[in-house]
Formats: C-alpha cells, structure tokens, sequence
C-alpha cells in the first residue's frame, strides 16, 4: 500500500497528527539502524493512515516503511527543503493592493483561493441577537474569526508557495454565514512572483 504523495523526494507536509512514544521511537530506530531525530523529522510528512495502534500504544505502519527510509536517506536535502520553506514563510508578503512597494512582479502566476467553514456551537444565534451579546460572547466570537481568517491565509500561503510563488496581491477575505449554525470564510487573491527592485533598476 504506497502513497502516492510520498513517492520520489518531493514530499509535502501530512496530517499525522500527533507524535509516538519515545520509546516507540526509539525503538524503530535500533530497529532500522537510524537517529532517533530522524524518525521524528518523518513523522511530520506522513498522513493519517500511515499510524497504526496496538494496545493503545501508537507506531507507524509497516506499509509506509519504504517512504520513511527514503526520508531519511535524503535527511539532509528535507532539513534544507523545509529551511527554504521556513525562509520563504517569514519573508511571504501578502496585500490587499496590487503593487507592492519596493517590489516588482515578474510573473503573475494564478487566481487562488482558500475556505474553512467553522461550527458556531455557542454562537448560532449570534447575528439574530446582536444586541443582546454579552461583552465576553462579542470577545469569543472575534477570538473565532480571527482563528478562521488566520487558517484560510496559511493555506492560500502554502498554496501560492507550492505554485512558486513568494506573494499574494488582491488578497480578499469574505465571511458568509449558513444558516444560523455555521460560519464560512474565504480567501482570494493572485499569486505572484516579486522581486526586490535595486536602486540602478529605477
């Protein structure tokens, strides 16, 4: 049982979802010949099902032991990968302009765009009785939207950097409601490449 999207060295970040018991760990590296660290690093790019339980005790499924090893044989050149991805991550600009100051673009890649829908829970009947919010409601539902508006622009970011891109222009982020029970938010924008313009390029 492969994973297509852990074949070759162009791996991308999983859903595990968690970690295994040291011990676990570090009994698969005795076991294989390799660093504790290096088992760990692994587990950030494996998916869901790649995680198996027995007794309540979680390891990783023998089915995915080919990728892993493949991981870590090319332990060096992921430490760099995710090192680059860290940088572009940090230097990532995002506007809801469609120039940015100091920058050129040199290559408008595509239209993207990102959504999280979000149970209200406690807030379902929010927007029928505004006025009678409590200050500490008004404080949570705003605690909400901004975790919202925080998920969809990481993953328009992921997206625009996955496409080769270090930006975003024409970022729009909208708040619809569905119904009385659910909140949804969406990200879009175009993402581009830019670089800095030098002084002799004016």
């Amino acid at each position: 049982m492969k994973n297509k999207r852990l074949q070759g060295n162009d791996y991308e970040k999983g859903n595990w979802g968690g970690t295994m018991p040291d011990m676990e760990i570090s009994k698969y590296a005795k076991n294989y010949g390799v660093e504790e660290s290096q088992v760990r690093f692994t587990l950030q790019f494996l998916p869901k099902d790649a995680k198996t339980s027995f007794g309540g005790v979680e390891s990783i499924d023998t089915n995915y032991h080919d990728e892993i090893m493949n991981i870590i044989e090319n332990y060096d050149d992921f430490l760099k990968k995710e090192s680059d991805r860290q940088k572009m991550l940090e230097s990532f600009v995002m506007t809801s302009g469609f120039n940015i100051e100091g920058h050129r673009i040199i290559k408008y890649q595509d239209f993207i765009a990102s959504e999280v829908v979000l149970g209200m829970g406690m807030f379902k009947s929010l927007f029928a009785s505004i006025s009678n919010l409590a200050g500490t409601e008004s404080e949570s539902l705003n605690t909400k939207l901004k975790e919202g508006r925080e998920i969809v622009k990481n993953r328009i970011k992921a997206e625009a950097i996955s496409l080769g891109c270090n930006a975003i222009i024409g970022l729009d982020i909208d708040i619809t409601m569905f119904g009385d029970t659910l909140l949804g938010i969406v990200a879009n924008g175009t993402a581009v490449l830019i670089e800095p313009v030098i002084d002799s390029d004016r």
